[in-house]
């Protein structure tokens, strides 16, 4: 599995950090959902992390 990475400059206050994490855990989750869907892997319909990636304790 080809890994995402991308690189933001550093967010200058939290509300802009806590988006740019959220983005980032959005984009992680639609790269890994594509990536199981190519490979018929049920496995994506059970994952809350995939299923809801904005909804995390850590947001």
């Amino acid at each position: 599995m080809t890994m995402l990475r991308a690189s933001i400059a550093p967010a200058r206050n939290a509300f802009t950090r806590r988006l740019a994490q959220k983005a980032g855990a959005i984009a992680a989750a639609h790269a890994e959902s594509r990536w199981r869907a190519a490979r018929k892997d049920p496995l994506s319909w059970r994952l809350a992390r995939l299923l809801w990636p904005q909804f995390n304790k850590d947001f």
